[in-house]
């Protein structure tokens, strides 16, 4: 069995996190989206463009174009793994900030029930956000990840022609993560 991961569910639940890491945060807007659309598939990051075209990096940097082998300059090779890298990187956090987030949710409505039942509902907002603390550092850590992977895209850009038009990761969709 394969597994398949998108990177779009863990930028959505990154946004998601930060937005409810703040007891008085706006409501959160629509995820960020990239241009291209991006899976992981066990050990390759498959990236589609909007004309159908498709790339896959593999764990050792390898590089193809529409399922056709691109010979690659080790440093063009180095570029490519980094960016392999990053980008399951970011996957394995969102994943695991994801299943973190449930058993947040669990723990808060605990909170919540175990401090209007004491009679001490004061003490609900403090627990609550001193537990949502931590989500909000994770999100930004998660938006360094971001941060190094449109880097990572953006040097393997300049070094390979053949994967600008993979290039979908936007300098706003960094910015707009951090805010």
């Amino acid at each position: 069995m394969k597994a398949v991961r998108s990177l779009s569910l863990p930028i959505a639940v990154l946004i998601a996190v930060s937005a409810s890491a703040c007891s008085q945060a706006p409501a959160p807007s629509p995820p960020a989206r990239m241009s291209v659309s991006m899976d992981l598939i066990n050990d390759r990051v498959t990236l589609r463009g909007k004309d159908g075209a498709s790339a896959e990096i593999g764990a050792d940097g390898s590089f193809s174009l529409n399922g056709k082998a691109v010979a690659l300059s080790p440093d063009q090779r180095a570029l490519s793994q980094r960016y392999f890298t990053h980008a399951m990187g970011i996957s394995k956090e969102g994943i695991a900030i994801g299943k973190d987030g449930a058993a947040f949710a669990g723990k808060t409505v605990g909170t919540v029930l175990n401090g209007l039942a004491s009679g001490n509902p004061d003490s609900i907002s403090k627990k609550v956000e001193a537990d949502a603390a931590v989500f909000e550092q994770r999100a930004q850590d998660m938006c360094d990840r971001l941060d190094e992977l449109h880097a990572a895209q953006e040097q393997l850009s300049a070094s390979l022609p053949a994967f600008k038009p993979f290039a979908g990761i936007k300098t706003n969709v960094v910015t707009d993560c951090r805010n």
